[in-house]
């Protein structure tokens, strides 16, 4: 059901942004798992959902404040109808994952 919604709410800022275009924007920001207490309670999913992320860490909530801030202001004026992933690049398909800066062989 939660891919059902999810999926659901992405068009749906599609078609709003096609809808009530040229006055309006209309954008989502999508953060992956956020860093929060309950997050801190659970440090085997925690580790596993930092190790399967590029950046190596969680996006926070005044990460995503600032993104909402950002996506709201005359910067993104000429963007609508758009996913802004907030990820850490976790849904980059990367088959295997080499981490060449940390000095590994490719």
């Amino acid at each position: 059901v939660y891919g059902l919604a999810k999926g659901a709410l992405l068009h749906l800022t599609e078609s709003l942004a096609v809808e009530l275009a040229p006055k309006i924007t209309v954008n989502a920001v999508v953060p992956s798992q956020i860093a929060s207490a309950r997050t801190d309670r659970m440090p085997a999913y925690k580790a596993a959902a930092i190790a399967a992320t590029p950046l190596g860490r969680l996006v926070t909530g005044a990460e995503i404040g600032r993104m909402v801030a950002l996506v709201c202001s005359p910067a993104f004026d000429l963007v609508t109808g758009r996913a802004i992933v907030m990820d850490g690049g976790r849904s980059i398909p990367v088959f295997p994952r080499l981490n060449l800066a940390a000095g590994a062989e490719p």
